[in-house]
């Protein structure tokens, strides 16, 4: 991508696949920033941050955020079953 289209995307929350030959990750988090010299500074969900060559980023796709289904509960960062309250990882 280039670096106008990503400075367009500053403060949005999507999906983005980025990394070197070899080392290319796709993670959902917010770009947050970008330098003068086209570092792309990405946080993902979960709170690590990323720093990216704007040239080897394949896409960053807009996404919107989406609230928890009705079926699950959260408290404290962790998500339960209404029904039974059991704990459940939403990532499997």
């Amino acid at each position: 991508m280039n670096v106008s289209d990503l400075r367009l995307n500053i403060g949005k929350f999507g999906s983005i696949r980025a990394g070197e030959k070899g080392y290319r990750k796709t993670v959902n988090g917010i770009l947050k920033d970008m330098d003068t010299r086209g570092t792309v500074w990405f946080v993902d969900n979960e709170g690590y941050g990323y720093a990216f060559k704007s040239a080897d980023v394949d896409f960053f796709e807009q996404k919107d955020f989406e609230p928890l289904p009705d079926k699950y509960n959260s408290e404290g960062g962790r998500v339960y079953l209404k029904e039974t309250n059991k704990e459940v990882d939403l990532k499997k």
